[in-house]
């Protein structure tokens, strides 16, 4: 699910301020948000290997939007109880959210990160 302008405040206000103030604040500020989900199975181990393949993709989502100049926030939790949030969002009863990920452009953008040497991180006894 793909949410911007008055979408993505709806959600964000679905959310309890008291209790996920970061994740407000991160869903109102960024210029959108995706809602990525997962099917869900009776058979867990299908379930897994499907929450697993999904989290791949988001991290890949991630590091391309990196390379692009895109920064984003990738928030993973307990859903389950929020109702009105998985109404707003869409989501079905066979489905788990694996991310509400916000995204929009560095202001300013971070400095470009230095390589470590690995010698520098391995001990040798």
């Amino acid at each position: 699910m793909y949410a911007e302008g008055d979408g993505k405040q709806k959600l964000a206000a679905s959310i309890d301020w008291k209790q996920h103030p970061r994740l407000v604040n991160t869903i109102i500020q960024a210029p959108l948000c995706l809602i990525v989900t997962a099917k869900t199975s009776n058979d867990e181990h299908i379930a897994s290997e499907d929450f697993a393949a999904v989290c791949c993709l988001i991290q890949n989502i991630q590091m391309l939007s990196w390379a692009h100049g895109l920064g984003m926030t990738w928030n993973l939790g307990d859903y389950s109880g929020w109702t009105e949030f998985m109404n707003l969002a869409g989501i079905q009863e066979n489905e788990r959210i694996a991310g509400i990920l916000s995204m929009g452009f560095f202001a300013p953008k971070p400095e470009k990160a230095v390589p470590i040497e690995l010698s520098d991180k391995i001990e040798v006894w």
